[in-house]
């Protein structure tokens, strides 16, 4: 059994975690909402450019419309649920509309169910003549012309893991490719949002300790 001193060492030792924890959840949430405000207030609307106006200058705007652009599912990664295989998450090469260049400098994030079911067809072929054979009759489908539009993920919002990840998984990519997060737009609801609870835990926080 216990004594009563080391009783009182355990709650300690249990109230500094909560307090680590719920000091890790302040900083989150004023980091993301700060973010957040910062990006709403600096793209009030998105930066329209084509493909090769984005490759050659890299705009600064985090909040992007891209024209003339083709995804490249043969040069995609994906994410799949716990226990099935199947793709429900999709990062895919955004390139020029010619597929003339094989530098990727954009990866497009996206659950397009479109997207999805043609990935999960790519992968149900067998073998790579299989696939092959696929991507000679459905190479519209595999190279879809499109315009891409989102918020480039950044800070907060940017693993490094998923990001080496991606280095690892898509050929072609440059050291500074971007990640963009399909059809997202900048929210200043979202980025008070996240400014007030975490102002309000950090209240709470203050509060318990002068309580003490």
């Amino acid at each position: 059994m216990k004594s009563d001193s080391s009783r009182h060492n355990y709650y300690q030792n249990g109230s500094a975690r909560v307090g680590g924890f719920l000091l890790l959840l302040t900083i989150g949430l004023l980091w993301a909402g700060g973010q957040k405000l910062f990006t709403a207030l600096t793209n009030r609307k998105p930066t329209v450019m084509s493909y090769e106006e984005f490759a050659s200058t890299k705009p600064a705007a985090s909040w992007l419309v891209i024209t003339n652009c083709r995804l490249d599912l043969s040069r995609a990664c994906y994410k799949s649920d716990v226990g099935n295989n199947a793709p429900t998450q999709l990062y895919i090469a955004v390139r020029d509309r010619d597929l003339a260049s094989n530098s990727i400098r954009m990866v497009l994030k996206t659950s397009d169910p479109t997207l999805v079911g043609t990935m999960r067809e790519v992968e149900s072929c067998k073998t790579d003549a299989e696939a092959r054979a696929w991507g000679r009759k459905n190479g519209e489908r595999l190279f879809p012309r499109r315009n891409v539009n989102g918020v480039v993920c950044y800070g907060i919002d940017l693993n490094s893991n998923e990001r080496a990840d991606l280095s690892r998984g898509i050929k072609g990519l440059v050291d500074d490719f971007v990640i963009l997060e399909s059809d997202a737009q900048p929210s200043l609801v979202a980025g008070l949002s996240f400014v007030i609870s975490g102002l309000a835990v950090l209240g709470a926080m203050i509060a318990s300790v002068l309580k003490k």
